[in-house]
């Protein structure tokens, strides 16, 4: 789960657990994303950064390489729950 800046800047990542949750960290072991509206981007995490031979992402491009998810990042703590559709 990556959540990236709308006016830039560095995204906030997370790894999704086995049930689906997740926790940002934004730089340095720091929690959290940017405040402000953001675009979130959500693909599988490849061990060695790209697919081996055979893999594919087999996450819908509408959440990843061609997204349409937006949040918008409030001071405090946030809870962004999305509900993904495999087509």
């Amino acid at each position: 789960v990556r959540i990236h800046p709308d006016a830039g800047g560095r995204e906030g990542v997370g790894v999704t657990d086995s049930e689906g949750k997740y926790e940002l960290t934004y730089v340095g072991g720091v929690e959290g994303a940017k405040i402000g509206p953001s675009t979130v981007a959500i693909g599988t995490n490849w061990p060695d950064g790209e697919p081996r031979e055979g893999e594919f992402e087999t996450i819908p491009k509408k959440y990843n390489s061609a997204t349409t998810l937006k949040v918008t990042v409030e001071p405090g703590d946030n809870v962004f729950d999305f509900d993904l559709e495999s087509k």
